[in-house]
């Protein structure tokens, strides 16, 4: 058996170096000297584990240099033949295992469909974020939905917390204004500072979770959201009033059901203006960092909005028969309270993200300056001299129909996926802030290595441009809807 010098492992596998932990000395000052060291001789166990492990990561560089190069023939500057034999003669059933991990490929795991039954059911069920983390990686979700795996509970405050309290506080604040006679376009400033104080201290009471109010930090925690969400309420007000859209349904719940699959959702807000046709905008409030991207609903990350939408007209239809109902908006406000110097910085910096209707009424109800075609301080909307800039996100009717099709066929196709039970893993990768492992809790689960044993991530293929994408998922190319607000 080939053995290293001891003072060799005084470096981890990589090659930096390994202390001793200061407890050593203390423990000898106290008299105890029988102190069993990495270095000493005759440790056989630690011996035979460095060297179970320096061998495994020499197969897997050996698998992958046959991969790359497509030959058969044996590489001896990969593999130790000495660490091979001494296996061979004294743990060959480790060796298997060794070497049947270095030709695993995890890259298109698959449930039979008898045991996809037996996790998911005969009818698939959730809501539109859970098709969402299907797209994301198809194994996060078996981790989530199929085998139901949470983390270990700590007595913290979490940032699904603060998310759930940012929530439960805006549905308190907006139902507020409802039961009182009042509306976002004409509550006061001190009357609207005095509800959302009210509505968050009411949302923590009913909050699972002591945390939030046990400590010093937590409570310095809960000034800092009331300080947020008062700067959110007074930048959601100034929105209505600069449009002629009226808030009229929150936390609006649907569900839509198929034979083999259903989905369902919640929706934070449903404006209505009516022009004779009745255009109907949607807002989702966020409390990260989300942007509305056609790229991430054509890779299935963002069905959201779009599903959201098209359940709100179809229940403003049932109610409204009689009139034209057609999409004004879709929109992401983020919660957030940016530091600002001026009034302009101020409209600026708290846009909503999204996309809207370029029907002139549709553009009209959401910001009367896009009417005068001066810049919004609602969305990111702007002129040029030949009309909307190119930067300006916006559709018309048949694009935002095409949009809402394509999600939907989106949500079953991910639904069909799960009965025939895809658990790949597969997570989607744009750039190294954008992919589906950064914030994954399952990461220690798949051992996920991109590049090795038949994982990679997913990405949009590299000939496929934005284009290309938008004519997917709208139908027609997207500066049809530019060339027509231009005219």
């Amino acid at each position: 058996f080939p053995t290293r010098r001891s003072s060799d492992l005084l470096n981890d596998m990589q090659g930096g170096e390994l202390r001793a932990s200061y407890i050593l000395s203390d423990l000898e000052e106290f008299g105890i000297s029988k102190i069993i060291k990495a270095d000493s001789p005759g440790n056989e166990m630690l011996w035979d584990l460095d060297a179970s492990l320096m061998l495994a990561q020499q197969m897997r560089k050996y698998v992958v240099k046959c991969r790359e190069t497509q030959e058969g023939q044996f590489y001896p500057e990969f593999v130790s033949e000495d660490l091979l034999e001494f296996f061979a003669k004294h743990d060959p059933e480790r060796l298997s295992q060794m070497i049947r991990g270095a030709f695993y490929e995890t890259g298109s795991l698959r449930l039979d469909e008898n045991t996809a039954l037996k996790l998911y059911g005969e009818k698939v069920s959730g809501s539109v974020s859970r098709y969402e983390k299907f797209y994301e990686c198809p194994f996060k979700h078996f981790m989530n939905y199929g085998l139901r795996l949470k983390e270990r509970p700590e007595y913290q405050v979490r940032s699904a917390d603060i998310g759930t309290l940012y929530h439960d506080s805006l549905d308190r604040y907006s139902k507020a204004l409802v039961q009182q006679g009042l509306s976002f376009r004409d509550v006061s400033d001190e009357k609207s500072a005095q509800l959302v104080l009210e509505c968050v201290e009411n949302s923590v009471k009913e909050l699972e979770s002591d945390a939030i109010i046990s400590t010093k930090r937590s409570e310095y925690l809960l000034n800092a959201m009331t300080r947020v969400l008062a700067k959110t309420t007074d930048v959601l007000r100034m929105h209505v009033k600069q449009g002629l859209y009226e808030p009229q349904q929150f936390e609006m719940s649907f569900s839509e059901e198929g034979t083999q699959m259903d989905f369902r959702g919640k929706i934070d807000r449903v404006d209505i203006y009516d022009a004779g046709d009745i255009f109907v905008k949607i807002i989702d409030y966020k409390s990260g960092n989300k942007a509305f991207s056609i790229r991430d609903i054509y890779t299935g990350q963002q069905l959201q909005l779009a599903a959201y939408l098209n359940a709100a007209i179809s229940e403003v239809r049932k109610i409204s028969p009689d009139k034209n109902v057609r999409p004004g908006g879709v929109y992401y406000y983020l919660i957030q309270d940016k530091f600002v110097k001026t009034e302009k910085e101020n409209r600026e910096k708290f846009r909503m993200s999204g996309l809207t209707n370029n029907d002139p009424l549709a553009l009209a109800a959401l910001d009367r300056d896009l009417a005068q075609a001066r810049p919004s301080t609602v969305a990111k909307i702007s002129f040029t001299r030949n009309g909307l800039s190119a930067s300006s996100s916006v559709a018309d009717d048949t694009q935002f129909e095409n949009l809402m099709t394509f999600v939907q066929g989106r949500i079953y196709e991910a639904g069909n996926r799960i009965q025939s039970g895809d658990v790949s893993i597969a997570p989607y990768f744009e750039d190294q802030n954008h992919n589906a492992c950064t914030y994954c809790e399952y990461r220690d689960v798949c051992k996920f290595e991109p590049g090795r044993w038949g994982c990679d991530y997913r990405t949009v293929p590299e000939n496929m441009g934005a284009d290309d994408i938008e004519r997917e998922v709208y139908g027609t190319h997207k500066l049809d809807a530019f060339t027509a607000a231009g005219d």
